[in-house]
């Protein structure tokens, strides 16, 4: 439970927990499940900003969702879904936190095609924080979480809180797909059939750029994918950039 000081905020066996759960979680799974459960988390979404315009980047770039509402008019597929939908890029300037009943107010928002989504959300679930995160090596994430309340109903330092533990998060998911990076160990062909295919490019283009047969492509491409611990293009292409295996 959240206790109530001039206004609510997470109680500190509440924030001890979550750090605990972040600094021992063994999978990125693991690291967005239990660390946000702890914490009475209504809903969030954590969104890593990836730094590719290959293959398919709109359906690659899509954010982690905890408890998103089915019934909500805003659309996970929806693609930078936290940029585009959401308009944090607009609203949010460095470090800063916004509550979704501010932001909807801005004038950039007002215009967007999803502002009475976003008004039917705030009214059926509650206000919402949005952050920017920033990680090592410059990765950067947005991250949107409502605990089903107004704003109005927590104290100044909550915000602050939900920010600490998010930003806390963001590294440690880093750190972690960092980790997966060095683990992965691809020969110099591989790598330069993975860099074709998150430029788009299809077995035979790969064939016949690399002077190689469609057949060899095809091994490469199935070894790369056991490698990634993938089973699809999107993905790889993804993991990838993220995780700065090609250039």
């Amino acid at each position: 439970m959240v206790e109530r000081i001039e206004g609510l905020r997470l109680k500190s066996e509440q924030i001890l927990e979550a750090i605990h759960c972040i600094k021992t979680a063994t999978s990125i799974e693991s690291l967005l499940g239990e660390a946000i459960e702890c914490t009475e988390v209504k809903t969030l979404m954590y969104h890593v900003v990836t730094e590719f315009g290959a293959y398919d980047s709109g359906q690659a770039n899509k954010p982690f969702n905890y408890n998103f509402p089915l019934n909500s008019d805003i659309d996970l597929n929806e693609p930078n879904i936290t940029q585009n939908v959401l308009g944090l890029l607009n609203c949010i300037s460095a470090g800063d936190t916004v509550w979704l009943s501010d932001m909807i107010d801005h004038d950039a928002v007002k215009k967007s095609p999803h502002i009475l989504a976003l008004k039917r959300y705030l009214a059926l679930n509650g206000d919402g924080l949005l952050l920017s995160l920033f990680g090592p090596k410059g990765q950067k994430a947005h991250a949107f979480v409502s605990f089903g309340r107004h704003k109005d109903a927590f104290a100044p330092l909550f915000e602050w809180q939900v920010h600490a533990l998010l930003q806390m998060l963001h590294v440690r998911h880093c750190q972690m797909s960092f980790d997966f990076q060095k683990k992965v160990k691809l020969t110099k062909r591989e790598k330069e059939v993975l860099e074709l295919i998150t430029l788009g490019k299809t077995n035979p283009e790969i064939a016949t750029i690399l002077n190689i047969t469609k057949n060899t492509v095809g091994s490469y491409v199935k070894l790369i994918f056991v490698k990634l611990e993938t089973s699809d293009r999107v993905t790889a292409a993804m993991r990838a950039r993220t995780l700065h295996l090609v250039a």
